[in-house]
């Protein structure tokens, strides 16, 4: 139970979408989320960002993969309006879902958690309620900025592993573990919720801008950079679906 707030941790929540916080219950730093450990509720404050480790071939394995996450839910974070960032489905079994913003912070609390795993050191934020993270963080803005936080905090932690390092067990709830194995959860887990986020996002009328194709031939639309190149692609959704 968090001291400050007297939230009690839970490793599952009652759906299957509320369940994903895999590693919410994973042992971290210097230790489980305990009594002696408070929520981190004050004002966010972004990780320094680490560049890529050029000299090492497995911590840049592991910074493409933050990258491919940065790419698509970054991306699409952006692209959903403010004011959807409170909707979930309601028709079909979506009962009791994540809201779209709750979905960004999930992923990014998971993200941080995973990190601190791989530093074995303590996330700079406890899970929250329903694993989500500080409550405090509401707007589209903060949002956004604790998701660049986490993906910065993420970069650190893969520049750490190397080639003698990555087969290393470190502890977790579920037992020893390879770090390597654990970095590997940013990516799985964060792909996982972004599907969930993609749906969300075509619902309201958004196609997500990583599956947006390029415009008709002789059509002038808006730059957009991709994890390929900079290439152009239309703004408007409504004409720009693509089969990713």
């Amino acid at each position: 139970m968090c001291v400050r707030c007297k939230h009690k941790y839970s490793a599952r929540s009652p759906d299957l979408d509320r369940g994903g916080g895999l590693f919410a219950v994973m042992r971290y730093g210097s230790g489980r989320m305990g009594p002696q450990q408070p929520c981190r509720t004050a004002p966010f404050q972004q990780p320094m960002s680490t560049s890529v480790n050029d000299a090492d071939p497995v911590a840049n394995i592991y910074l493409h993969q933050v990258q491919l996450v940065e790419d698509d839910v970054l991306s699409l974070a952006r692209a959903m309006p403010a004011e959807k960032y409170d909707f979930a489905p309601t028709e079909g079994a979506f009962a009791g879902v994540r809201t779209f913003g709750e979905q960004v912070r999930h992923l990014a609390t998971m993200i941080y958690m995973t990190a601190a795993i791989v530093l074995q050191e303590q996330s700079p934020y406890a899970p929250g309620r329903g694993d989500n993270g500080p409550a405090s963080i509401t707007s589209k803005e903060d949002v956004l900025e604790y998701l660049q936080g986490s993906l910065a905090y993420a970069r650190k932690a893969m520049a750490s592993l190397t080639t003698q390092n990555q087969l290393e067990t470190v502890t977790t709830y579920f037992g020893p573990m390879a770090r390597s194995a654990v970095a590997a959860g940013v990516a799985y887990h964060g792909f996982n919720h972004y599907g969930q986020m993609a749906v969300y996002a075509r619902m309201n009328g958004i196609v997500p801008p990583s599956s947006r194709r390029l415009p008709p031939p002789g059509q002038r639309w808006g730059a957009v950079e991709t994890r390929f190149s900079t290439r152009e692609i239309s703004t408007n959704a409504s004409t720009t679906d693509g089969s990713k």
